[in-house]
């Protein structure tokens, strides 16, 4: 009591990183178990390098399917040579339709996207996407390449409606 103490430890934050260790560390082994900690290591590298290999094939999916709609603007980058250089993250804009109505749009052919300046407000202002901002489209390890091409396949009709 007569010196500096942390108070109480903040179980339930260790719980949760700890989790998200097994569960990266799971990814990274053949028969997705989570490995012994003397294992950790190799199999948290091996399942960054497989996310990562998937992201890109996402990415260019996303990449490939979004340049073939001519009335959507796509930011950032856009070429194949430099998908290691982006996640699988995209953000466009319409000529004609706002990034909150493509949204809702999506939303109701049951595609989750967003739309905003996306905590990136100074490039938004700089850009002069404000105050509409971008849709942003989205993927991780844990989708499919058919949920992209769902999401292709609703801004399709979207924009050619």
């Amino acid at each position: 009591p007569g010196r500096w103490m942390t108070g109480t430890q903040n179980h339930e934050g260790i719980a949760g990183v700890r989790a998200a260790i097994d569960y990266i560390a799971s990814l990274g082994t053949p028969s997705g178990e989570i490995p012994p900690v003397s294992q950790r290591r190799v199999a948290i590298r091996a399942a960054f390098e497989t996310i990562t290999a998937y992201e890109q094939d996402l990415s260019r999916r996303f990449l490939n399917g979004l340049l073939a709609l001519p009335s959507l603007r796509l930011w950032g980058i856009t070429g194949e040579a430099q998908l290691d250089q982006r996640v699988p993250t995209f953000s466009v804009t319409h000529q004609k339709l706002t990034p909150h109505q493509m949204a809702v749009a999506l939303w109701d052919r049951g595609v989750q996207a967003w739309n905003g300046n996306h905590y990136a407000y100074p490039f938004t202002e700089a850009t002069g996407l404000e105050p509409n901002g971008t849709l942003r489209l989205g993927a991780l390890h844990y989708n499919t390449a058919e949920e992209v091409d769902r999401a292709i396949d609703g801004l399709r009709e979207i924009v050619q409606s």
